[in-house]
């Protein structure tokens, strides 16, 4: 009798946590989307996570950081590496390897610049794929 109770309260506390999670990370998501980007003048005073536009360039000169796959030079880069995995009926994409890296870097909006240290930033890029 007491079993039963037992296991609807973990598995009532596992769910709690995961909603919880789950909804800190859309939280950022809304907060991004249902704002304008912010001009780089008005960011003074700005709390938690903003969008921004312009042109960003190296902070000083010639730094730069070497992308893993393609060679090129860039300010900043994220990746992952997924493996697609099948077994009969079940199929799935299986993280092998994913990071990031980047050096500081400017943003020019045109009228003012901000400096940006992507170093454990959640930095999101639009997605390219390369399929082999």
């Amino acid at each position: 009798m007491v079993l039963p109770q037992l296991v609807a309260t973990v598995f009532l506390l596992i769910g709690s946590v995961v909603l919880f999670r789950g909804g800190q990370e859309l939280q950022t998501v809304f907060h991004i989307l249902r704002n304008d980007p912010v001009p780089v003048r008005s960011l003074d005073g700005h709390t938690g996570p903003v969008e921004i536009t312009g042109t960003a360039v190296a902070h000083e000169e010639g730094e730069t950081v070497t992308a893993p796959f393609t060679g090129s030079e860039c300010l900043a880069y994220t990746y992952e590496v997924e493996e697609y995995r099948s077994s009969g009926k079940h199929s799935h994409w299986e993280t092998l390897d994913e990071g990031q890296n980047g050096v500081d870097f400017v943003v020019d909006d045109g009228n003012d610049r901000v400096r940006v240290n992507p170093d454990g930033a959640d930095v999101r890029f639009e997605s390219q794929s390369v399929t082999v």
